[in-house]
């Protein structure tokens, strides 16, 4: 029995066949035939269900390097897709000219102060250490020897020069502090007019005398009068005159302090006139050395408008001792 690749049955000729024998070795696949009409369409399925909606979103956007390929990433998924970008820089260009300043902006206003933080706490103070134990005195040096007795210190007058007229009175010590030696230069008054009539008076004291603050000299004796406005009493202290007229007063005296009386001192000697202090008249010295010598001096006029009047020297500001004094009046004109 035959049969086609079809599977059919031979004809019916050939019907009588003897027993099957074994089958052959498949041949080979015919030539396709034409293809056939297409069959009539099936009916239509039923539809699916409705997928998700799909999404698209921007990731990163990031500058890549000049000349670098341009790239765009999808990191998400085909329904949800984000998609990255890396878009290269471009070439620098060449550089513009400045352009005009602009207007200065406005001042941004100031931001608030920032709160103080706490003061942080002081730490304890750590004890304080006790005091060392204050050492043996040394014993005592021995006393030095006691140095020789200085000499008592000497005073005496050296020079007396007289001065030019209007000069200051000067008087230098040309020794030392411990022996001085007191040059002296007294001015020559200005040479005066012709006085007539001339009276004169002149009186003196040569021994040591105390003089007490407050109270007048005294002039022990007379040297020379001539006429009789001007008078004195011997071993008094006032010159008396009797006539109206200017009259010149000249003073000199050695003063110098008792021993013993404490230093500094201050004193001043000034004439009197009637009992009031001649302007001008006032000679001073402050004693700052024992023993220390002064010679005080003036030469005053005096304008006698009333009769009698009395003229006076005042030693002031400590008791004081004095020698060598002396004092000369001399009527220089008339009222």
């Amino acid at each position: 029995m035959f049969f086609n690749n079809n599977h059919d049955c031979c004809p019916p000729s050939h019907c009588c066949q003897g027993a099957t024998g074994p089958t052959g070795p498949r041949g080979c696949p015919g030539p396709m035939g034409p293809q056939g009409n297409p069959g009539p369409s099936g009916n239509t399925g039923p539809t699916g269900p409705t997928g998700e909606a799909a999404t698209i979103s921007i990731g990163n956007v990031m500058t890549g390097e000049p000349g670098s390929n341009a790239q765009v990433i999808n990191v998400g998924s085909p329904q949800n897709a984000i998609f990255d970008f890396v878009i290269p820089q471009g070439a620098t260009g060449h550089i513009g000219p400045t352009g005009p300043t602009g207007p200065t902006g406005p001042t941004g206003p100031t931001g608030p102060t920032g709160h103080i933080g706490p003061t942080g706490h002081i730490g304890p103070t750590g004890p304080t250490g006790p005091t060392g134990a204050t050492g043996r005195t040394g014993p005592t040096g021995p006393s030095g020897t006691t140095g020789t007795t200085g000499e008592a210190a000497t005073i005496r007058v050296g020079n007396v020069t007289t001065g030019n007229p209007g000069t200051m009175a000067d008087v230098v010590n040309t020794g030392d502090e411990h022996n001085a030696v007191f040059d002296f230069t007294i001015p020559k008054g200005d040479t005066g007019g012709s006085i007539l009539p001339l009276e004169v008076l002149s009186a003196y004291s040569t021994p040591v005398q105390p003089g007490t603050s407050g109270n007048p000299l005294i002039f022990d004796r007379n040297n020379f009068q001539y006429g009789t406005s001007i008078s004195h009493a011997i071993n008094t202290s006032e010159i008396m005159i009797q006539d109206t007229g200017v009259y010149n007063v000249s003073f000199n005296a050695t003063i110098y302090l008792p021993s013993g009386t404490s230093l500094p001192v201050g004193l001043v000697t000034y004439l009197t006139q009637n009992g009031t202090q001649v302007p001008g008249s006032a000679v001073s010295n402050t004693f700052t050395i024992a023993a220390e010598t002064m010679t005080f001096s003036f030469s005053q006029p005096v304008n006698v408008t009333t009769t009698p009047t009395t003229l006076t020297i005042i030693g002031e500001g400590s008791n004081y001792l004095y020698r060598d004094v002396s004092i000369s009046v001399y009527k220089i004109g008339n009222p």
